[in-house]
């Protein structure tokens, strides 16, 4: 019998042991982890970005963006074949009334021009006068009979009737096409 006392105690006193480290563990690994975490924590990096809604706007209107190839401009499906002009073609859109698109043959879509219900993503269509088109493009410079905004390496041009936008087209900078 005193060797099955033995034995208990033994059990008792390594249990106990076991749990004196495993709770010292614990705490010590919970203690470092709050160490851990405090001193790893500062105070919160605040940036403040200013982006202007027309950096966000695409050169691209419906089914066209600038650059896209003939190829492409056509297997949208909506294009009135055959386009007119040497080198440089313009095509009509189908049931799009003054809706168009210049294509390069070097360049792919250099222009398009579009449709009388249509307006850039500021809201500028026909209709808007040159101050409202201002007022969303603060780099809009009057020239004549239209209104040109840079938006780099591409452009809006407002055609101008008057003291309002009469057409809206985006156009690919440099480029050799005329009317673009």
């Amino acid at each position: 019998m005193a060797g099955a006392r033995r034995r208990r105690r033994n059990r008792v006193a390594g249990a106990g042991a076991l749990a004196v480290v495993v709770v010292g563990l614990g705490a010590f690994g919970a203690a470092g982890l709050r160490g851990a975490v405090e001193s790893d924590v500062g105070t919160p990096r605040q940036e403040v970005v200013s982006v202007s809604p027309q950096s966000l706007e695409r050169p691209a209107f419906g089914h066209f963006r600038l650059g896209m190839t003939d190829a492409e401009a056509r297997a949208t499906g909506v294009l009135r074949l055959p386009g007119q002009g040497t080198g440089c073609v313009a095509y009509a859109v189908n049931g799009q009334p003054g809706d168009g698109v210049l294509v390069s043959p070097t360049e792919g879509v250099v222009g398009i021009t579009l449709p009388q219900a249509g307006a850039t993503p500021s809201g500028v269509g026909e209709g808007t006068t040159v101050d409202a088109a201002r007022a969303a493009y603060p780099s809009l410079v009057v020239d004549g009979g239209k209104a040109v905004v840079p938006m780099g390496g591409w452009r809006y041009t407002f055609l101008l009737d008057g003291q309002a936008v009469a057409a809206v087209r985006i156009e690919k900078e440099g480029t050799a096409c005329a009317g673009s």
